[in-house]
C-alpha cells in the first residue's frame, strides 16, 4: 500500500493510518482475516475523520457503505465524481458483507469455521480487495484534502457571514493602509487571506 502510504506522509494529520497499513502489509500473505479487519477500520477511520470536521453526525453502528456514501454526499458538490463515488460506496458495500462472512469478529463461530475461513481469505482475493480499498482511501483523502477546500474558497462569499463579520470588527481596530482607509478588519482579511479567513470562520462556528 505504498501510494496510500505516501498520501498519509504527504497529508501528515494522516500519519496514523500508517498503523493500519503497516498491520495490513504484515499478514497480507498469512491473515487475511486481519487484513480485512484493517482495512474496514481504515476505512472507517477515514470517513469518520471527514464526517467530524465538516460537522456531520454519523450513528456507532453506521456500515462502511453508509459512512462512505455519507462522506462523499457531503462532498457531492466536486463535478464529475459521482459515479466513481458510486462505485467505491459498491466496493465499501462488499466489503462489509465479506467481512460480516468471514471476520472472526463479526459474528462468534466454531474453531473449525476460523481456521477454513482463514484459509478462504488468501491468495487473489486479498490483493484484490487491498487494491480496491487503497483506491477508495487515496479517493476520500484526496478529495477531502485538496479538491474540497478549493471548492469552499470559490462558494466563499464576504456577504454571506454578516454575524461573523460583525463579531471580528468589534474586537479589532480598523485596518489604516498609508493614507487609505480605514477598511473592516473582517473585510480586509477576506480579500488579502481567504484562507486565514475561512479558518477564523470556522473556529467562530460551533461544531
Amino acid at each position: 500500500m505504498n501510494s496510500l502510504r505516501e498520501i498519509c506522509q504527504q497529508h501528515r494529520k494522516w500519519a496514523p493510518l500508517e498503523e493500519y497499513i503497516l498491520r495490513v502489509e504484515t499478514y497480507r500473505d498469512s491473515d487475511g482475516i486481519l487484513v480485512l479487519e484493517n482495512c474496514k477500520s481504515l476505512i472507517e477511520s477515514i470517513c469518520k475523520t471527514v464526517l467530524e470536521e465538516l460537522g456531520e453526525t454519523y450513528s456507532a453502528s453506521e456500515s462502511i457503505p453508509g459512512l462512505v456514501s455519507k462522506t462523499c454526499n457531503k462532498m457531492s458538490c466536486l463535478p464529475n465524481t459521482s459515479d466513481l463515488a458510486r462505485s467505491f460506496i459498491t466496493v465499501a458495500q462488499r466489503l462489509g458483507e465479506f467481512r460480516n462472512t468471514f471476520a472472526a469478529t463479526a459474528h462468534g463461530q466454531p474453531i473449525r469455521l476460523l481456521e477454513e475461513n482463514k484459509k478462504k481469505v488468501m491468495g487473489a482475493s486479498v490483493y484484490f480487495m487491498l487494491n480496491s480499498i487503497e483506491q477508495l482511501a487515496i479517493f476520500l483523502i484526496t478529495v477531502y484534502q485538496e479538491e474540497y477546500p478549493q471548492y469552499t474558497r470559490r462558494q466563499l462569499r464576504y456577504e454571506d457571514n454578516q454575524n461573523f463579520n460583525t463579531d471580528f470588527d468589534d474586537q479589532i481596530e480598523e485596518v489604516q493602509i498609508g493614507n487609505y482607509g480605514p477598511y473592516s478588519p473582517s473585510e480586509a482579511l477576506f480579500y488579502l487571506d481567504k484562507t486565514a479567513y475561512e479558518t477564523e470562520l470556522r473556529a467562530s462556528t460551533p461544531q
